[in-house]
């Protein structure tokens, strides 16, 4: 934990968050059509699908928390 925190001036307040992220991904629903029995009919079908980044921080020690919904994120090296 020292390390984490680095130089910090003796008396300062920390806080321990948690954070917790997830990738949700939505994709068109599975078409339907009508055909004899048997058969395999062509459809047509959206294959495209989007992405959202949910990230998530919670402080235990005051039970609080945030979260945020990211339709992307660039990330520096």
């Amino acid at each position: 934990m020292k390390a984490a925190v680095g130089t910090v001036v003796p008396g300062t307040p920390i806080e321990v968050w948690v954070l917790d992220e997830a990738r949700a991904r939505q994709q068109g629903t599975v078409t339907r059509v009508w055909a004899k029995r048997g058969m395999r009919p062509r459809a047509s079908r959206d294959h495209r699908y989007t992405w959202a980044l949910i990230f998530g921080v919670v402080c235990p020690e005051r039970a609080v928390g945030s979260a945020f919904v990211l339709p992307e994120v660039h990330v520096s090296p």
